[in-house]
């Protein structure tokens, strides 16, 4: 099967391999390419809107396999086939820029990527702990979220951070009844002082 390398990314959100739990240390990889990673304090889950056609995909690496079931790859693994992308290859082969192939498991898990001249192949042992059921923690979505820039966002997280604030607290404005919302604040302090930062919402 061909999974997105975008999704493999959410392997930052992993834990640590000396944090204990070995099931949380990687990607875990569903069949239908929906890739989840925590560390039991984030989790990140990133599900595929558009897929390639695997019989597009050069043969002999299991892209047109299929998973029976989900496999864990370790964070390190992931972080070594995001960091393999072929940029010069993105525009004329895209396919291969933008997917690793993940073979059937036999023994080992096949995993690829390949720019035609150097594939590289992985064959690993998937983590063997099992992976928390992620569907009873992600909270279910109730009326109209509000949306926000995540480099306007960052950019708040990030100045707060460099402050010395360690947590904060968010008040996130909702939409009346005409669609429109205002300013949401975020709240946080140092041993010194309070900080407060305000993101204005992005329109659709």
């Amino acid at each position: 099967m061909l999974v997105h390398r975008d999704g493999l990314k959410v392997h930052r959100a992993a834990a640590g391999s000396r944090d204990g739990h070995p099931g949380i240390t990687g990607v875990n990889v569903k069949p239908d390419g929906t890739c989840e990673a925590t560390d039991g304090h984030i989790l990140v889950r990133y599900s595929p809107t558009k897929s390639d056609d695997a019989k597009e995909y050069p043969a002999g690496f299991g892209a047109e396999d299929t998973l029976e079931t989900a496999v864990t790859i370790p964070a390190e693994t992931c972080k070594s086939i995001v960091k393999i992308a072929r940029k010069g290859l993105a525009k004329r082969l895209p396919i291969l820029a933008r997917n690793a192939a993940v073979a059937k498991p036999n023994g080992t898990l096949p995993i690829s990527v390949t720019d035609l001249e150097s594939p590289t192949t992985w064959n690993l042992q998937p983590i063997e702990s099992s992976f928390p059921d992620t569907d009873k923690v992600i909270p279910k979505r109730t009326g109209k979220g509000t949306l926000f820039s995540v480099e306007l966002l960052t950019r708040i997280l990030a100045t707060m951070k460099a402050i010395g604030v360690e947590r904060v607290e968010l008040q996130i404005a909702g939409y009346d009844e005409k669609g429109n919302s205002g300013p949401s604040r975020i709240d946080g302090e140092t041993s010194d002082g309070s900080v407060v930062a305000v993101i204005m919402p992005m329109h659709k």
